[in-house]
């Protein structure tokens, strides 16, 4: 049997990534953060009365969430106008309710760079 090419070998990384639903990519880190010292966060945390919004993780009792950002070097959902502007009006309504945002790309989720910026943001809004 031939060797697959590289453009093969990507295709197929890429398309078993989309197979993979959101919510299975990121389900262990819940557990990655409590083994990294952070407090759990809560997963797709509604935080509007009057909203369907959610959060990707949360923490609530520090008022910190995190979003995970894919497709922005792909023409993803976050790099289009309508869904920019959906997102700016998210996220101006987290933080006038007192919401403090994160944002990381898929990739750097499980990162001890992302752990940092998490601890930093709590460590800042502890009481």
């Amino acid at each position: 049997m031939a060797a697959m090419s590289k453009d093969v070998k990507l295709a197929r990384a890429k398309a078993r990534k989309l197979a993979t639903p959101k919510a299975n990519r990121y389900e262990g880190f819940p557990d990655f953060c409590e083994r990294m010292g952070l407090p759990e966060p809560i997963r797709e945390l509604r935080f509007h009365g009057e909203r369907l919004w959610r959060f990707d993780f949360a923490w609530p009792e520090y008022r910190v969430f995190l979003e995970v950002q894919g497709g922005l070097f792909t023409n993803g959902r976050h790099n289009r106008g309508a869904a920019m502007l959906k997102e700016f009006e998210k996220i101006n309504a987290a933080t006038i309710l007192g919401w403090r945002p994160l944002y990381c790309q898929p990739c750097d989720l499980f990162k001890l760079s992302t752990v940092q910026t998490i601890r930093a943001a709590i460590a800042h809004g502890a009481k």
